[in-house]
């Protein structure tokens, strides 16, 4: 049952549609967990998974996740898209092991192309992301 898999974590569903078409039209599954352990029974089923997390509502669950994600769950890539202008948070995010981290004012465009070629190296088991 090891199918690529993109979660997605975030306060608002603004980037819902757009990350589940990409996911889709991808042949990736798309899951929103929204607990815990939820999230865990999902990482472990997918091979590969990333992980999005966008910023906003609740930062503690937001960083337990993204630290539980990167410590449970190695093989896993993970973009923070930070709502916030706050430096910290973004080397916070850095610190839990993000792959990647976003601020929230670059163009749908841009993250998706971000996302894209995350899912396009990870698909093609190109050399491995740090």
């Amino acid at each position: 049952m090891n199918r690529p898999s993109i979660m997605l974590l975030e306060p608002d569903g603004r980037y819902r549609e757009k990350i589940k078409s990409l996911a889709l039209e991808a042949g990736w599954e798309f899951r929103e967990p929204r607990k815990v352990g939820d999230l865990a029974k999902s990482l472990a089923c997918a091979k590969p998974a990333i992980l999005v997390i966008r910023t906003g509502k609740d930062l503690a669950q937001e960083m337990t996740w993204l630290d539980i994600t990167t410590r449970g769950f190695p093989s896993a890539k993970t973009i923070v898209i930070n709502d916030f202008t706050q430096e910290a948070l973004s080397n916070l995010a850095w610190q839990l092991g993000a792959t990647l981290v976003l601020p929230s004012n670059q163009s749908m465009e841009q993250i998706l192309f971000s996302l894209q070629s995350m899912m396009n190296c990870l698909k093609q088991n190109g050399p491995p992301l740090p």
